[in-house]
């Protein structure tokens, strides 16, 4: 199967192509980052750019006395615009001021990605910060799937979308012929990322409970939770961790991109409140490779994923409170807003009509969603309802 070129992302990117600055590509390891680059490079090929004007440099594969400046050096041999490809730039650590050095002194569209989000990252972007457009990378979307498949049978589709729910959307697995296949690549991938980005480099020495809370933080997937409540669960497990052992496992989880903290937003006071925070996996499959809980939430899997589908769109997302009671997403992207609760079924849920009310009290004018699995359309006057699958395959261009 031939993969889909990330139209989502190139629309968002094309427009800065020749511009003299930096477009970082951050997401998760192996979710297309690399295949972005190498679909730029192509199309930069096919716009007339002289090939030895394009510089393309994979840094998990130069050499340990490597030297970036030198290897630019070697490229630029007049004043026209020049394009750098620089992947996984984190493994440069004098990257920084080389690259401000060539923005200064050479006309040159760069673009780099990146699979962390560490203190170098932070330094990264703060001093580079004037030159920098940020794209955050998702694995496929479930849209991208069915457009990838061509499948147009509402059976298929909802088939589809009870494997996207299992098995997530990194771009190798659509190669795989069928399931072990499939849990051996999404294994060796996320302990991959465990070892060589988690363990060896922060030096971890009780691994298995690094295991264990990563575990449970996996098992947790879009709920609010404390370290206290983490230290009773494991209290009672007779696992004895600190508040600062479980920090430092979101820390960890955070950096690689395993998770990504969501904030809550008080709509009432108008501010953001600190230590409430829900997470959310880059990539479900990690809930089926690694959830040993045993205990499979689907409400949770399906907030997981409409998550993962609005920051695809380019939205910034919090958890919104009013009056105490949460609403999953405030959801913004330049001057829109919108606010989406998320369900099972409607028609099965006890607080479903208790979330749609919470919609109702949001004192502004703002689209509000509920979605859910329910085939019926509960719709109201002021609250539009809709079927998370189909939900996912619209353009979303407005919302």
């Amino acid at each position: 199967m031939t993969m889909l070129p990330r139209e989502i992302y190139l629309n968002q990117i094309r427009t800065f192509y020749h511009f003299a600055d930096i477009k970082m590509l951050q997401g998760l390891k192996r979710c297309g980052k690399s295949t972005l680059l190498k679909l730029i490079k192509d199309e930069l090929l096919c716009q007339n750019i002289d090939k030895d004007h394009l510089i393309y440099i994979d840094t998990e594969k130069v050499s340990a006395n490597f030297d970036l400046k030198d290897e630019i050096l070697k490229y630029i041999k007049d004043e026209q615009t020049y394009y750098l490809f620089i992947d996984e730039v984190q493994n440069i650590q004098n990257s920084i001021d080389i690259l401000k050095y060539f923005l200064k002194t050479t006309t040159i569209s760069i673009f780099v990605t990146t699979s962390i989000k560490n203190k170098f990252m932070d330094t990264f972007l703060s001093t580079l910060q004037p030159y920098i457009h940020f794209f955050t990378i998702e694995a496929i979307s479930f849209g991208e799937i069915i457009n990838l498949k061509k499948v147009t049978n509402k059976q298929l589709i909802e088939q589809e979308f009870n494997t996207y729910l299992l098995w997530g959307g990194l771009p190798h697995k659509f190669k795989l012929q069928n399931k072990e296949e499939t849990e051996i690549y999404l294994k060796d991938t996320f302990e991959a990322i465990i070892f060589e980005e988690i363990i060896k480099k922060n030096s971890i020495k009780d691994i298995n409970l690094l295991l264990t809370v990563l575990d449970y933080l996996i098992a947790s997937t879009s709920q609010m939770f404390s370290a206290t409540e983490i230290i009773n669960f494991f209290k009672e497990k007779n696992i004895a961790i600190s508040s600062k052992t479980i920090y430092e496992c979101l820390n960890y989880a955070e950096e690689t991109l395993f998770l990504t903290k969501v904030p809550t937003y008080d709509i009432e006071r108008n501010k953001i409140l600190q230590r409430r925070n829900r997470y959310y996996l880059s990539d479900l499959g990690l809930n089926s490779i690694f959830n040993k809980q045993k205990k499979t939430n689907y409400v949770a899997l399906l907030k997981n994923i409409v998550y993962n589908e609005l920051i695809t769109h380019g939205f910034s997302i919090t958890t919104g409170m009013i009056q105490n009671e949460m609403i999953d997403f405030v959801a913004t992207r330049n001057d829109e807003k919108v606010y989406i609760q998320v369900d099972f079924l409607l028609s099965q849920a006890e607080n479903s009509q208790k979330k749609i009310n919470i919609l109702k009290e949001i004192p502004n004018n703002y689209p509000k969603y509920i979605l859910s699995m329910d085939r019926n359309n509960y719709s109201t006057d002021d609250i539009i309802h809709e079927n998370i699958i189909y939900w996912l395959l619209d353009e979303k261009d407005n919302l």
